[in-house]
């Protein structure tokens, strides 16, 4: 019957995973016995931990969201404590305990076989008369075998000096049933599944209960019903319960925390112990900070801010005052840096706790991080310990953000993202874009579409009363015209020292255009307009591509020859179309050429102030071998000639004369 029941719990168990909050972890560094301990010890010195039982037997949880009522801490399970989450159990027989035998036996249980055994147990050397520690036990077997035979265990095994019990080594068995008419005080019945549970028999047989302990059914006041298992997947588990015993400072103590299964390894339990739970009265120093909450870090402080707190507390009153000094230290100076602090916490008698408050001064010179530190001795009786806390103190920036552009879309352009700079202020931050006046978004960086163009308002706010503002205008680009080339020529002849500038205008496009000529593929100037060298002869053929602000491009081609011109050809005036003419190449970008022309005795016969309009072809404005005073027909021979160009540049040159 038994086997049918744990398949429809199973199910039940499957569908309520999807809503289970305990978070747990058997991997490194959760995997070992001192790694536990650690969790559940607080400044109490142990030793010689050990862990017997299964993988994942043992592990942290974080029961922060659950219903459990601790926090965070370690757990046994004997399903494994995956289970625990909604998981499969990991069941594995692991043999026996004798201590929980015994337990069992005291109980009158009708089953004393145990399965599924995990025990942790340490050496520990308490620092004051007594020793407490927090736990939930919870299980599998509520509600359908409450009263049954199937009665699961576990107990918290105490030995060492001045116990004496009927367990292992004299031990005591420390988790009991707490009286609930006589608050502080204790039963002598352990917890377990048939002293502890809702108070109604799942079979209507009292029998085994009332075997325990007659007053079980008051005991239902230590019971939490979880039927959903919203949050822990175990049917019901009890109210956290605390641990306790009188024991003797500075001696040496022996622990067992043991966990099984009774009669079977069907249906699990589970022990949780509440990390940090596990002490003796002594002394402690916490440190806090009011930026802790944002920060996540309880040891930075803001100038003129957020200001910290240490605070030295005894775990128990004592009727006197209780002195601790400290020594202040670190890169920022008290009394300029923070608020004086004094050099002793005093606690008064009969109280537990006192505070001094960590004040940082808002100076507001950027200074850079700076630390204060403080220095503490504390004991617990047994030893002293050296403590120290560092705190962090940071710089209250006034708040900065670039300003915001005003932001084109081109045409076909699909979305545009908004990334604000920001410098300053004190995380974390929270955002607010309006458009047009309307709330547009929360989130820091924004997508605009080119549907969505108008003003926008950013907003940016952080602690410390910082906050920026700024606002921009989208809208979309339009070309009036196509983007275009426009030049005077294409193609020109220079002569070697000419002054030759490209001459380029555009037309259309959008924004701001970027420019670059190319020589065989090959980047040459990324200018609209240069001079074109004519140190050399050179033909340069180029090409020239614009884009506009919206990618939109064109090119043309141009050619620039650089030629060796004034070269006198051969003149023979005999009209035989060949040569009737005295032409000079001049190239493509000179004007106002002034030439002479003389004979051999010195006499002027030709001269003219525009040579370059001189057309070799039709004989217009050029010399055509006749006098310039008379207009007789020179005779051959040599001439000479001489040219003024406007740039300041003279040529001289001797030609001879043919008319054969």
């Amino acid at each position: 019957m038994k086997y049918l029941l744990s398949c429809v719990f199973s199910i039940l168990f499957f569908c309520n995973t999807i809503n289970a909050q305990i978070i747990t972890n058997c991997t490194p560094p959760y995997d070992n016995a001192t790694s536990l301990v650690n969790l559940l010890v607080d400044g109490v010195p142990f030793s010689n931990a050990t862990l017997t039982g299964f993988d994942c037997a043992a592990g942290f949880f974080d029961g922060t969201n659950t219903n459990l009522d601790l926090s965070s801490g370690f757990a046994m399970c004997t399903g494994g404590i995956d289970m625990l989450t909604g998981l499969g159990a990991n069941t594995q027989g692991t043999g026996s305990d004798p201590d929980l035998v015994t337990q069992l036996q005291l109980v009158n249980s009708a089953s004393t076989t145990v399965n599924n055994v995990i025990v942790l147990e340490f050496d520990f050397e308490p620092n004051s008369d007594q020793i407490a520690f927090q736990y939930v036990f919870g299980s599998e077997e509520y509600p359908g075998y409450t009263c049954s035979d199937f009665n699961d265990i576990f107990g918290f095994f105490l030995s060492g000096p001045g116990i004496n019990g009927p367990f292992s080594n004299n031990g005591i068995n420390l988790a009991m049933i707490p009286d609930p008419n006589n608050p502080g005080s204790y039963t002598d019945t352990p917890v377990m599944i048939n002293s502890i549970n809702s108070g109604v028999s799942s079979s209507g047989n009292n029998g085994p209960c009332d075997d325990i302990d007659e007053n079980w059914q008051d005991y239902a006041v230590f019971f939490t019903n979880n039927p959903n298992e919203e949050t822990v997947n175990m049917p019901g588990f009890t109210v956290p319960l605390t641990a306790t015993s009188s024991v003797i400072p500075c001696e040496t103590y022996h622990i067992k925390l043991a966990l099984a299964n009774v009669s079977d390894q069907a249906l699990q339990s589970a022990v949780f112990l509440l990390e940090n739970s596990f002490s003796s009265t002594g002394t402690f120093i916490e440190s806090s900070s009011d930026y802790g909450p944002w920060s996540g870090n309880d040891t930075t402080l803001v100038e003129g801010c957020f200001d910290g707190e240490l605070t030295f507390g005894l775990t128990e009153t004592i009727q006197t005052d209780y002195v601790i000094d400290f020594v202040v230290g670190g890169t920022a100076t008290e009394g300029v840096d923070f608020e004086t602090m004094g050099s002793q916490a005093i606690i008064s008698a009969g109280d537990l706790l006192t505070s001094i408050p960590l004040v940082p001064f808002y100076d507001g010179i950027v200074e850079g991080n700076e630390t204060l530190s403080v220095f503490a001795t504390v004991t617990d009786g047994c030893a002293e310990e050296e403590m120290e806390f560092n705190f962090l103190i940071v710089d209250r920036m006034p708040m900065y953000m670039d300003s915001l552009p005003d932001t084109a879309f081109c045409p076909g352009d699909l979305a545009i993202t908004i990334n604000p700079s920001i410098s300053g202020g004190i995380q974390p931050m929270s955002y607010q874009w309006l458009y047009n006046g309307a709330t547009y978004s929360n989130q820091e960086i924004i997508t605009i579409q080119p549907n969505n163009i108008g003003f926008y308002t950013f907003q940016a706010n952080g602690l410390c009363d910082s906050e920026v503002s700024d606002s921009f205008e989208s809208y979309l680009l339009e070309p009036e015209l196509p983007l275009t080339i426009l030049s005077t020529y294409n193609s020109i002849e220079a002569c070697l020292g000419d002054v030759l500038n490209t001459e380029i205008l555009l037309a259309g496009g959008i924004g701001e255009p970027d420019f670059m000529w190319y020589i065989d593929g090959l980047p040459y100037n990324d200018t609209l307009n240069f001079t074109v060298p004519t140190e050399l002869p050179y033909d340069y053929n180029l090409e020239l591509i614009v884009s506009d602000q919206c990618s939109n491009s064109t090119s043309d081609q141009f050619r620039f020859n650089v030629v060796d011109c004034i070269k006198a050809n051969v003149f023979t005036p005999n009209a035989d179309g060949q040569n009737d003419f005295f032409y000079l190449n001049f190239g493509d970008v000179v004007d106002n050429v002034r030439i002479s022309i003389y004979n051999r005795w010195g006499e002027l016969v030709y001269t003219s102030i525009n040579y370059e309009l001189c057309d070799e072809n039709s004989g217009n404005h050029c010399w055509d071998g006749t006098h310039i005073s008379g207009g007789e027909t020179c005779i051959e021979g040599s001439y000479f000639y001489t040219i003024e160009l406007l740039d300041g540049r003279n040529h001289k040159g001797f030609f001879t004369l043919f008319r054969d």
